[in-house]
């Protein structure tokens, strides 16, 4: 027993020495807040309530304290400027370069959109996930055009460190291993140029749990820690408008893009206040950098005739995120359905709608 207290207690100082390591190093930038519906709902503020296979996206510690089984489909999409919001969902599917021309040549401002796909699964403290983002932003003031696809193969595990009596003080800690491969494409429509490439890396994600009561729980993440930026590479191609049609011809050029991934620091707090059915939480990104890179995340769930349906409510303020945010979870024994959506009240006024189904024994 001894032996074994002994080996728990230097495990967790080896953490604890690499975490706060990365903190002194970690400053991290505004990262995306849009990854499930039921943590949107909640303005995001995820990171110690996350209990399901979500956990993998916000905290992977926490997958050691979920079921035995679980799986997770989510979907959704977020629409920059929705002033060209069917113009942006054609250009979305399509991606042909007149078409993007066209569109940038009409556009009073910047616009763009977001789409995003996550499956996961997992059983007991191990889970498996594919994550991808496509983006498609468009600013021809700055004629900075691209579209771009990032996907994410994850592999994560969780396991108790302190196992205490009735779980007060109970410790968890967890570790994702990611493969990230990343799709590139840059329009320059002064020019006719475009340009496609692509490059990939490995990247971490570390976890830590502490259920200070049953109804208290605080949590620290870092995402993509110790990650180095890719580098990009593949051709450049020129159009040519030539008998009222579009052709391109490969030039002797390559094309080059260094990918900085996003990282970031979050401390978290969630309380549960079981006489009321009610959940409130609070995350807060890149805790020790400058104020200006820091993003507040605000959230409440309450739930409502016998736990079968939850109403949630979120808040996500940043220099450039002033979100409100709103979600609904439908909850069927071990079948959840969930549904949220967020508006932003600066920039582009960026709209977010996200759908999920999750599984969990």
């Amino acid at each position: 027993m001894k032996k074994e207290l002994y080996y728990n207690k230097r495990i967790f100082l080896s953490i604890f020495i690499v975490l706060i390591s990365c903190l002194l190093l970690f400053n991290g930038s505004v990262g995306a807040y849009e990854l499930t519906a039921r943590s949107l709902g909640m303005g995001a503020a995820y990171s110690a309530i996350a209990d399901d296979i979500e956990a993998i996206l916000y905290n992977p510690a926490s997958i050691a304290n979920a079921g035995v089984l679980g799986l997770n489909v989510n979907t959704g999409m977020s629409i920059h400027n929705t002033e060209y919001l069917e113009e942006l969902r054609k250009l979305y599917k399509s991606n042909k370069f007149e078409e993007l021309k066209d569109f940038a040549g009409g556009l009073k401002d910047k616009a763009g959109a977001r789409g995003q796909f996550f499956l996961g699964a997992r059983v007991s403290s191990i889970g498996l996930a594919y994550n991808v983002k496509e983006d498609l932003f468009i600013n021809p003031a700055l004629n900075d055009n691209f579209t771009e696809k990032q996907s994410e193969y994850i592999l994560s595990y969780g396991k108790q460190l302190l196992k205490p009596p009735f779980e007060i003080a109970a410790l968890y800690y967890g570790i994702n291993l990611k493969y990230i491969n990343i799709e590139r494409n840059m329009y320059d429509f002064s020019q006719n140029l475009h340009g496609t490439a692509r490059g990939n890396t490995f990247s971490l994600d570390l976890g830590a749990l502490a259920k200070v009561t049953d109804n208290l729980r605080i949590a620290c993440v870092m995402e993509n820690a110790l990650a180095h930026a890719p580098e990009l590479e593949g051709e450049l191609r020129r159009y040519e408008y030539v008998n009222n049609e579009w052709s391109w011809q490969t030039l002797g050029q390559a094309y080059n893009y260094k990918k900085e991934l996003d990282s970031k620091v979050r401390l978290g707090a969630a309380v549960s206040i079981p006489l009321l059915n009610l959940t409130l939480a609070a995350d807060l990104d890149n805790f020790l950098a400058a104020k200006e890179k820091q993003v507040l995340h605000l959230g409440l769930e309450k739930n409502l005739f016998l736990n079968a349906l939850s109403l949630r409510l979120g808040k996500v303020q940043g220099e450039e995120l002033d979100l409100n945010t709103f979600g609904l979870g439908l909850n069927l024994t071990a079948l959840n359905l969930d549904l949220a959506v967020a508006k932003n009240k600066v920039g582009n006024n960026e709209l977010t709608g996200l759908i999920s189904a999750s599984i969990d024994f």
